[in-house]
Order: structure tokens, then sequence, then C-alpha cells
């Protein structure tokens, strides 16, 4: 699906007129039950909301990517001077709450196959060894915009809100 998307998004931007603003990118990453897919939805209601506002915003918010290395340079290679990356957006949950809602969430009949404590046990490694390390990098270049996620998901959001509404006012 992603994928289809990508291919989706390369077509758009490549009919985008030269005089206008390019795209504003947000990337969502974190490990498995940090909350990305939770915060995305909120995310997306408003942001639905500030474009239906404002049509010309062109904002997009890319869940769990770029995972790994290979994802990054291939963004990089086809999106070069094509976007603007705003910020990372890092959901911080430690593995314990993690592997709880992940376990809790498959127990309410998830649907997911991977939420048992075998998968997450490699989805956790997997994450450590491919993930963090984009987000390590993209920390060194000043874009990780950090949130404590291990509350609950209002309280969440309205530190994520925190990071929108300050690039809203600095644009």
């Amino acid at each position: 699906m992603f994928r289809r998307n990508l291919i989706c998004s390369r077509q758009y931007f490549k009919r985008l007129n030269r005089n206008m603003a390019l795209p504003n990118i947000v990337f969502v990453l974190g490990g498995p039950g940090a909350g990305k897919g939770t915060q995305c939805a909120l995310i997306v209601k408003a942001m639905r909301e500030r474009m239906d506002k404002n049509p010309a915003d062109c904002n997009f918010l890319i869940d769990g990517f770029p995972r790994n290395e290979d994802n990054l340079k291939g963004w990089n290679r086809q999106m070069e001077g094509k976007h603007k990356l705003q910020f990372v957006l890092f959901f911080d949950c430690a593995n314990d709450i993690c592997i709880k809602r992940c376990l809790d969430r498959g127990k309410a009949g998830s649907g997911r196959s991977d939420d048992n404590l075998d998968s997450l046990k490699k989805r956790i490694i997997t994450y450590n060894g491919c993930t963090r390390p984009i987000i390590d990098y993209y920390n060194k270049l000043g874009l990780v915009r950090q949130v404590e996620a291990s509350g609950m998901p209002e309280q969440v959001f309205e530190l994520v809100k925190k990071h929108f509404n300050a690039v809203i006012n600095k644009n």
C-alpha cells in the first residue's frame, strides 16, 4: 500500500507548479505499540480541519517511515528538493508499556498476527537495529521532536499539538 501511495505522490509532485510552496512533510516514528497509529488518527483529523479552512495548505503526515536506511536513501533519491521536512515526530515509550499495549490490542481482537509476545520481541529488535539509527540521524540534524508516549492518548496528543503549533506559528 505504501508503494502505491508513494507512486501517486510522485505523480502529484511532478504536477506541482514550480511557483507553489513545497509540501510540508512530517515523518512519524516510534517502536511497536508506541501509539503512532492512534496519534496519527488524531493528527489527521486536526489536519483536515485546518485544510478545510485553508485548502492551499499542502501537508503530509507519513506514519512509520522511513523505517530503515534503504527507505531513507530511496526517499532522498526520489524526493530531494520536492518537499520540506518540518520534523520527525518520535514517540518514545518504554518497551514494557509498548508490549502491554500490543498484547492488549491483540486480546481485544486487533486482527494483527504480530500482536503476540514472540513477534513483538522480533519487532523490537528490528526497530532498535533499523529504525532507531534513522531517528538518531534526524536527531543530529535537529529535526526530531520527541514525545513521551507512555500516557493516555489524550495526554500524548496535547504534547503532539505543541510541536505542530510551533511549526504553524513559525510559518
